[in-house]
């Protein structure tokens, strides 16, 4: 059965177009009916199919894992098994051809609402019943949210970040590059969940996220990690108490804890912080080094760092408005440079599993049979890394996201699947049109205040905790920053 007729089943079964095209439903995306195997696949297309090639699992899988995957497409270039060992093999998409079926057909495939609900359950503590009734509205919804405001909350951000720079760097100094991430940590905690959530009255909460992240793999895993459990609690305490007192009447809570606490139809204030204390972590968990790198990109190169400042001292000099509102448009070169810090510095995989056996096509017409139970990992890394769809990918070279904007698109120059750091289809992250506004206009406000420059090499990537954005290793790299004039030219 080819792709057409199973777009027919899909539509028949009450799947949306749009959903089968691989975006977003604009109706929040209507639910699929599962459908037997036969109704997808016939007995003869699975007898034909074979099993796809099988690659065992080196050192590299875990120390340089694009570079070892793209070696592995090289030799099978449409799909392999990788064999991590103990029984742990997952399939790995090396033809972009077949990726659009298994995002799109989640009767067949799968989705990811049984990977979140594993981490709102063993890391936040979500009791299963709850999220079996809250776990799907609230995430699609978040992400309409997000949508609907991302202007209006990056402005809130953009405005605490002024404030929160004068108060901590001061005239000038010298940081590691990771505070810079500090820098849009506050801010973007404080504008999202609450005017409580700030350095001065709960300074305790950046580290009580870095120990939630630091080891939230092995926690994700099932072990007891008491950091976890402590940085989880002392965040969910806090906005336990906000809810709280704003139901009193004593206090104001910020627009994220309010969506949750609208969306779980204000049952539980407990549940309601609970919630909040997961988006709190998947937000700053891929925002803070996503800052930290593109900060590290564009100060490591002279010429990203010439026309960064040009533009903050040209289009973005006369940035807000009176009312306090940025034009987003003006920073298109940050923006950029964003881009190419996320294409260079994600390793994101979006995990399906075959629901019943099935068969993928590849670009040849060779048919691969995926048994019952089957991991599916699409790398999207390799795409990033790909030379027939970037030019020179292991060069920064953020020109050539120039002329599209804060887009989402994953189709670069006709190529499908050439930019896609936070997935793709109706499952991507929700709040990747937050962060495309948020992190570019920090950096420019940052640049506008001060001169800066890195004074070390920038570090490696650290592999073992990468979810989504691979976070930086531990080799110090200083910043050196001096407060300037606005809009002088001088760098």
């Amino acid at each position: 059965m080819d792709r057409i007729d199973r777009l027919s089943k899909h539509l028949q079964s009450g799947g949306c177009a749009l959903d089968a095209a691989g975006s977003s439903c604009p109706f929040g995306g209507a639910k699929v009916k599962p459908l037997a195997v036969s109704a997808m696949f016939s007995e003869e297309e699975i007898k034909q199919a074979v099993p796809p090639p099988q690659v065992k699992s080196t050192a590299r899988t875990s120390s340089d894992p694009v570079n070892f995957l793209m070696e592995c497409a090289q030799e099978f270039p449409e799909i392999f098994v990788l064999d991590r060992g103990n029984g742990y093999k997952y399939a790995v998409l090396s033809d972009v051809n077949m990726f659009e079926d298994i995002l799109t057909y989640d009767e067949e495939f799968g989705n990811p609402v049984t990977p979140n609900m594993s981490v709102n359950k063993n890391i936040f503590q979500i009791p299963v019943e709850q999220l079996e009734r809250h776990e799907q509205n609230a995430i699609g919804g978040l992400r309409q949210y997000l949508l609907n405001n991302n202007a209006q909350l990056a402005d809130i951000i953009a405005g605490k970040l002024i404030t929160y720079m004068r108060q901590v760097l001061g005239e000038s100094g010298e940081m590691d590059l990771r505070d810079l991430g500090a820098a849009i940590f506050w801010p973007m905690t404080e504008a999202l969940f609450g005017d409580r959530a700030n350095i001065n009255d709960a300074p305790y909460l950046l580290e009580a996220f870095e120990n939630i992240d630091n080891f939230f793999g092995k926690a994700l895993k099932g072990r007891k990690v008491p950091a976890v459990e402590q940085g989880v609690s002392k965040a969910y305490s806090l906005f336990s108490s906000m809810v709280k007192e704003a139901k009193q009447g004593k206090g104001k809570i910020g627009p994220v804890i309010e969506y949750y606490d609208k969306v779980t139809n204000r049952e539980d204030p407990d549940l309601t912080a609970k919630f909040a204390t997961a988006a709190w972590w998947g937000g700053q968990g891929n925002t803070l080094p996503s800052t930290v790198w593109t900060f590290g990109m564009v100060l490591a190169n002279p010429e990203a760092k010439r026309k960064a400042y040009a533009e903050v001292d040209g289009p973005f000099a006369n940035q807000p408005d009176k009312d306090g509102h940025y034009n987003y448009d003006t920073l298109e070169y940050l923006t950029a440079s964003l881009k190419e810090t996320l294409r260079m510095k994600t390793y994101s995989i979006a995990w399906r599993q075959a629901q019943n056996d099935a068969v993928l096509t590849s670009r040849s017409g060779k048919k691969y049979l995926l048994p019952k139970g089957m991991l599916i990992g699409l790398h999207f890394a390799m795409r990033h890394f790909d030379p027939t769809v970037h030019d020179e990918p292991n060069k920064f070279r953020p020109e050539r996201f120039l002329g599209s904007g804060a887009g989402l698109s994953p189709t670069i120059n006709g190529k499908p699947y050439a930019w896609v750091p936070f997935s793709a289809g109706r499952h991507k992250c929700s709040g990747y049109s937050l962060a495309m506004l948020e992190i570019p206009v920090v950096m420019a406000l940052v640049f506008r205040e001060y001169n800066m420059e890195l004074l070390d090499p920038l570090p490696g990537m650290d592999y073992r905790q990468a979810f989504g954005v691979v976070g930086p290793d531990d080799k110090p790299v200083r910043v050196k920053y001096t407060r300037r004039p606005f809009n002088t030219g001088s760098t």
